[in-house]
């Protein structure tokens, strides 16, 4: 979350006693497993790939570790910087939301950095309800007016706030789309990834 956040390589590190066991992700633009190569004499270990990876260090390492890495993240950004994109497989009115679709979906998982969940992009919906979800998310009613009928769907937000300056409409709306399971039923539900 902190990648996707911030467009940036992230790395969270836990110690036990003096030594630390971390784990990363990565951004498009940016090789993981490259830049700890290049920190590698700081580690007693590590391993991974392009969008993420694992490492264990010595606490007295931690500091060699950090100056290393951002080193080896600034060169590369400033040769070629990362600017942060959506991969958006295709345009969908909400009217076009169909039980038979949001199971084709599910057949192609796992999703991961080789296999992408797909994106979608619809235009011109309206939040028809909003309420908070623990401190950090927001589940939403949302309506789309760009189809040929409007048509309501259930959303979920995550690390969306819960403040009072959440947007009543949306120009466009990038979500996937997954059956949200609930005592033995399903509903068609979107989980919304970004927004103008």
């Amino acid at each position: 979350r902190l990648s996707k956040k911030h467009h940036k390589p992230a790395i969270l590190i836990t110690f036990d006693g003096d030594t630390g066991k971390g784990s990363g992700r990565s951004v498009p633009g940016v090789d993981l497993y490259e830049a700890l190569s290049a920190c590698s004499d700081t580690l007693r270990g590590y391993g991974g790939h392009a969008m993420a990876g694992g490492l264990e260090i010595k606490q007295e390492k931690i500091y060699a570790f950090h100056r290393a890495f951002n080193d080896h993240v600034a060169k590369i950004t400033a040769e070629k910087p990362s600017v942060p994109h959506l991969d958006i497989h295709g345009r969908i009115h909400f009217d076009e939301i169909r039980p038979a679709l949001i199971d084709e979906i599910e057949r192609f998982q796992p999703f991961g950095n080789h296999n992408p969940e797909p994106l979608f992009i619809a235009s011109d919906v309206s939040v028809l309800s909003t309420v908070p979800v623990g401190e950090k998310h927001r589940r939403l009613v949302l309506t789309s007016h760009s189809g040929e009928t409007d048509t309501s769907l259930m959303a979920m937000h995550f690390h969306a706030g819960t403040g009072t300056d959440y947007p009543g409409r949306f120009k466009h709306l990038v979500f996937r789309l997954q059956w949200n399971r609930w005592n033995n039923s399903k509903t068609p539900q979107i989980i919304i990834e970004d927004f103008i």
